[in-house]
């Protein structure tokens, strides 16, 4: 039988678009503030999965929130864009390298609360 885990994090992540920042000046290029803050809270909501080397999973995000502007027109939040964080944080909680991922299926639910619900699957 496959185990699996499926738990919620309360806030959604920033976009890919703004992980990073340049110090031009110094030629640094280090992790957003918003990018930082988004791991240090999510970090917490991340439960406890065992995760072998040879292990293979299936990764289901649900996002939830505004994804409409007031006048009707989809907002500019790419799921693509919001996976990359989200992965980063989760893998790093579990000690475990983001190759094992073998299906990653994304959706976005227009909601009133911002969440997202994660389910790891491993196969």
């Amino acid at each position: 039988m496959n185990e699996k885990v499926t738990f919620k994090v309360p806030l959604l992540p920033p976009s890919v678009n703004q992980m990073y920042k340049i110090n031009y000046k110094t030629k640094q290029c280090y992790l957003d503030e918003s990018v930082r803050t988004f791991k240090n809270q999510a970090i917490f909501f991340i439960p406890r999965f065992e995760l072998k080397p040879q292990d293979k999973v299936i990764l289901i995000f649900e996002y939830h929130g505004k994804f409409f502007n007031n006048d009707g027109t989809i907002k500019k939040k790419d799921v693509q864009n919001l996976d990359k964080c989200l992965c980063d944080i989760i893998f790093t909680k579990l000690g475990a390298d983001d190759s094992c991922v073998w299906c990653l299926v994304a959706s976005k639910f227009n909601d009133t609360q911002e969440f997202i619900k994660v389910t790891i699957i491993k196969i």
